[in-house]
């Protein structure tokens, strides 16, 4: 067998092993755009249109909040767990915790008098975190950063929260 008869056969193997390649990567990529798009509408806008709803821009504390607010913002987290980012994610049981115990103050036990405290600190590190985490998505999905407003509120507020990293992992 000569060169030019390898040629022939090894060029069309290589042509197909290269095709499959690239399709392998172009499907990759746009099945983790479309988790990340997924992820987005079915948490983020809709976390972010609560916060917009609920006044949370306002000089209103957390803390005074409603139980039917406080409520009703971790029943959109806790029904949504799935679409979390890591690091909002890893603060979810902190921020449950300082829930229950909020709704333990608003009930009258004067055990949890740090409650207000407590819970006002939590959920602006939770809300912080998913406002990045959103910021991050958006600029993947060449999208608006809706929660680019409340973001520099909250930066005000805590400037000293740690920033998670800048991708997020599936």
């Amino acid at each position: 067998m000569d060169i030019s008869e390898f040629l022939g056969y090894a060029i069309p193997v290589i042509s197909v092993f290269a095709s499959y390649f690239c399709g392998r990567l172009q499907s990759d990529h746009q099945s983790k755009r479309d988790v990340e798009k997924e992820r987005y509408e079915n948490f983020y806008i809709p976390y972010i249109q609560l916060l917009y709803s609920g006044h949370i821009y306002s000089d209103i504390k957390s803390s005074d909040m409603s139980n039917e607010a406080i409520l009703t913002e971790l029943d959109l987290i806790m029904h949504n767990i799935q679409y979390l980012g890591k690091s909002s994610l890893s603060r979810v049981h902190l921020l449950y915790d300082s829930v229950l115990d909020m709704l333990e103050w608003n009930n009258g036990n004067e055990e949890f008098s740090s409650a207000p405290e407590k819970y006002d600190q939590e959920v602006t590190k939770f809300r912080k975190c998913v406002l990045l985490e959103s910021s991050t998505l958006s600029k993947a999905l060449h999208l608006s950063d809706l929660g680019a407003q409340f973001l520099s509120l909250l930066d005000e507020e805590s400037p000293s929260m740690p920033q998670p990293p800048e991708q997020e992992p599936n």
